[in-house]
């Protein structure tokens, strides 16, 4: 059974947890999630500055919506490529804050697409 590492939390305090291990092809899975990431956002980047470049010759607000929620979703990809970089990819803690990171981006993207649609 793996040694328990001592964590340290935001108050600065340690407490112990277990090692965490992952298998090969876990690891394996954790690469091509971090590739599909950065080709998701390469994608994204070109398509929001699309959407805004056209946006304002247009001036049309429907597609500068459109390339903000390119920038908001290629936030998410920024999350998961942070997520499955370093010590962080067996990390249960980035595990959780990159969850929720995702989640708001989400919620922001729904609010975008709620305001853009409004108008």
């Amino acid at each position: 059974m793996p040694e328990p590492a001592a964590q340290a939390d935001a108050a600065g305090s340690t407490r112990q947890t277990p090692a965490t291990t992952r298998d090969a092809s876990w690891q394996r899975a954790a690469g091509r999630a971090r590739l599909l990431s950065w080709l998701s956002l390469a994608y994204m980047a070109a398509e929001g500055a699309i959407a805004i470049t056209a946006a304002i010759i247009a001036g049309s607000v429907a597609l500068l919506g459109f390339g903000l929620d390119s920038a908001i979703e290629g936030l998410a990809s920024v999350i998961v490529v942070w997520r499955f970089t370093g010590t962080r990819t067996l990390s249960e803690t980035a595990e959780a804050r990159a969850g929720k990171a995702v989640a708001v981006t989400f919620f922001g993207s729904a609010a975008n697409s709620v305001t853009a649609d409004g108008e």
